[in-house]
């Protein structure tokens, strides 16, 4: 595990005349066997605010294909963890449900370790393992 990964920090490249755009998710999760690995994106927020909304660019068409393009994966190594309101509150569970493939998402409701291990462990089940 990778703590606040720099592994797409210039993922966008750069024009000329300008910085490289990218992004830096809190976590990565490498196994050390198969050298296959996916990222872990945390948003959280209280009642209001926008932070699902930022936490939906990770999961755009063109996102999925400059991933594909970088990692050769047969799955989107990038998923969302959503805490606090984000976990709880109908108005943004249902977004969670309709707009984010199976798996790529966690509710992590009440900060509660087992179920966000078992979440994580199975991604790394179906994901990083022969």
């Amino acid at each position: 595990m990778d703590d606040r990964p720099r592994d797409l920090i210039e993922c966008f490249g750069k024009e000329l005349g300008e910085r490289a755009l990218g992004l830096q998710p809190e976590a990565s999760i490498k196994s050390l066997v198969t050298g296959r690995m996916f990222f872990v994106e945390v948003k959280k927020q209280g009642p209001a605010g926008n932070a699902e909304e930022r936490a939906f660019k990770h999961h755009t068409v063109q996102f999925y294909k400059l991933i594909r393009e970088l990692y050769e994966y047969e799955y989107h190594p990038y998923v969302t963890i959503w805490c606090e309101s984000l976990a709880v509150l109908p108005r943004y569970t249902r977004k969670a449900r309709h707009l984010f493939e199976p798996d790529q998402y966690f509710l992590w409701v009440n900060y509660e370790l087992n179920p966000l291990r078992d979440y994580l462990r199975g991604r790394c089940e179906a994901w990083l393992e022969d």
